[in-house]
């Protein structure tokens, strides 16, 4: 050890031993003078205290109170005021005040395992502690500070004691020990016991408050509680260099099988999920309701491999029949720290981006299904813009087979019509007779449909206006019922004759199966004008420009987007950049040349979605 070292420890320990004293001799070991500032500046600390179980409804209410009474000037340059979590051992870091201003931290935590820094030695020690080295409060806390081209502060943590352990920490930072501060650090003190049990009451009554809240059907922590949990595992993981993954779990098609069997049935199959995940997992593993037909896993300290056959044992396990529940199926989407994101808001958009591409192979199979990132990652343009677009379409409302739950319940209040309900059930029986006999059509309404709300909400459409194009959307081929089938699944171009055959679909649908069902009157112009051209060429009433119901010219462009990426009788589907750069070239003459520029964007931000591409991030 140098000569220098030597020095400046046995100086950093006579500091350390004096401001100990400081503290300890009540202001008694400097003179008189911060005995006689402490009773001319400062108040009694019983009396402040008597004040605060009058007053403190909030550990928001304490800080205030510290910053009237501590700060002033200048000094202290900061304040900090910290709580401790036992139950996830960690130092929070609360709230900051520096001489102009005063803030909360952004979540910053310090882990209890971290012995080297200032404030877990506090924690630990139960006893003041002293340092004058910025960098041992942590860089949670360093960015903070304002710029400072001095290295060296004063800086006193105090702690406040409950049951022989640390529950908060006061820390004051100062320039120079002159009379004022020591005063300051002299009154806190003073304070800290009977300000201990306060804090630690109002600590007490902050956990009940913000307790895990549990869903009343499965018995799991709600969508609020997981993402505490998250963030809190998600610190823990980074801190100590191990990997963390989540499950998100949807059984498949919850909304039919709640038509088809009963509402009863389908919370039955959800408290089933729910079961057969508990008897999977471990102890340390949290299990939460993240939707309505969703739920959350997160599995730590786990390597992606172990969480696949976590996952394949839930699958198999749900195959096995029940007494009391109808055979329902899964979807499960992976994603795990650090190998997919190291941010939690992007490896919860990989994780809901997984699920939904999941769900699209789940309806392909009819069978369980899991899908892991890299999946996602390796996916087709086409699957990537199917999976966007749906979770937008479902944010926005029902979707697939709760389109007709909705219209059921708006002809109900709908007496015009005494056969209403028969018709519109005529009209979802012609829209699955549609798919059965044009194969192409098998699935394309829906995703027109998505499409068609992701563009509306790009344009940003009203909501009432959104719905009413979605429904037009997926309903807008409803009039190939009336075409021959030699002609809707022709292996070639269509002849003159045939073509004005097909031409005639879009007022055969408005017209005679639309129109008739009060419920859908709003959609019939947008129904039946969806092969209208910008230029006033398209049919059946030429109209032109911005004539063409705005709905229409969305439903025209959506429309051949798909047809243009999917396979069709006479050719095969074409890439993503083709089928961009033919409607392009259309812009201005077929389609609305804005609305093909929006388009555009969105399927722009469809490819560059989180877990979209392959990643391969390392700690």
């Amino acid at each position: 050890m140098t000569v220098l070292r030597q020095i400046r420890n046995q100086a950093s320990s006579m500091l350390d031993m004096l401001a100990n004293e400081l503290i300890r001799s009540e202001g008694e070991g400097f003179g008189k003078t911060p005995r006689k500032l402490m009773k001319t500046k400062m108040a009694s600390p019983e009396a402040d205290v008597k004040r605060l179980i009058m007053t403190a409804n909030t550990l928001e209410d304490i800080w205030q109170f510290l910053v009237e009474r501590l700060r002033s000037g200048s000094e202290p340059e900061f304040m900090i005021f910290s709580i401790v979590d036992e139950v996830s051992e960690l130092f929070r870091l609360r709230y900051l005040a520096l001489p102009d201003s005063q803030k909360s931290f952004q979540g910053e935590f310090i882990p209890l395992c971290d012995k080297s820094n200032h404030f877990v030695k506090t924690v630990l020690r139960t006893d003041t502690t002293f340092t004058n080295e910025l960098i041992d409060l942590g860089r949670e806390v360093l960015p903070y500070l304002p710029t400072r081209n001095r290295e060296k502060e004063n800086i006193f943590s105090i702690p406040l004691v409950a049951g022989n352990r640390t529950i908060a920490v006061i820390t004051l930072g100062f320039e120079a020990l002159d009379s004022f501060s020591q005063a300051k650090l002299s009154y806190t003190y003073l304070l800290r016991d009977q300000l201990a049990q306060v804090v630690w009451n109002l600590i007490l009554q902050e956990r009940i408050q913000n307790q895990p809240q549990l869903d009343n059907l499965t018995g799991l922590i709600t969508h609020s509680s997981f993402h505490q949990v998250f963030q809190k595992e998600l610190r823990r993981a980074k801190f100590e260099k191990y990997p963390l993954s989540l499950i998100l779990l949807d059984i498949n098609d919850l909304k039919i099988y709640n038509t088809q069997y009963s509402h009863q049935m389908g919370d039955r199959a959800l408290a089933r999920l729910a079961s057969i995940i508990k008897h999977h997992v471990r102890g340390i593993d949290t299990i939460a309701r993240y939707g309505n037909d969703e739920i959350a896993v997160i599995i730590p300290e786990t390597d992606p491999t172990s969480v696949m056959q976590i996952t394949e044992s839930l699958i198999e396990a749900v195959k096995e029949p029940h007494k009391s529940v109808k055979p329902f199926t899964i979807s499960a989407g992976i994603v795990t720290y650090p190998n997919d994101s190291l941010d939690i808001d992007t490896l919860m958009q990989i994780a809901e981006n997984t699920l939904q591409f999941g769900k699209h192979k789940s309806d392909e199979t009819h069978s369980s299904s899991i899908t892991l990132a890299t999946d996602l990652a390796q996916a087709s343009d086409q699957d990537r813009i199917e999976v966007f677009t749906e979770q937008i379409a479902r944010k926005y409302g029902e979707t697939g087979s709760e389109l007709f739950e909705t219209l059921m319940r708006r002809i109900e209040k709908d007496a015009q019509l005494e056969n209403e309900n028969l018709m519109l059930e005529t009209v979802a029986s012609l829209a699955g007779a549609m798919d059965a006999k044009d194969k192409y059509t098998r699935g394309h309404s829906q995703s027109v449909a998505n499409y068609a709300v992701a563009l509306s909400h790009a344009v940003g459409l009203l909501p009432a206006e959104v719905e009413k194009i979605r429904l037009a959307a997926f309903f807008h081929d409803i009039g190939k019922i009336g075409i021959p089938e030699s002609i809707l699944n022709k292996p070639g171009p269509l002849t003159v004759a045939e073509k004005e055959i097909m031409d005639q679909h879009p007022v055969i649908g408005a017209q005679q199966i639309l129109y008739p069902v009060t419920a859908l009157r709003d959609i019939v112009p947008l129904v039946e004008y969806h092969h209208e051209r910008w230029d006033g060429e398209g049919h059946p009433a030429r109209l032109k420009g911005e004539n063409i119901p705005m709905g229409a010219r969305i439903v025209s462009i959506v429309d051949a987007f798909h047809a243009l990426t999917s396979d069709r009788p006479y050719r095969k589907a074409m890439p993503l950049d083709q089928a961009m750069a033919i409607l392009h070239e259309g812009a201005g003459s077929i389609w609305d040349p804005n609305l093909i520029q929006k388009f555009a964007d969105l399927v722009q931000n469809a490819r560059c979605q989180p877990g979209m591409e392959p990643s391969a991030v390392v700690v």
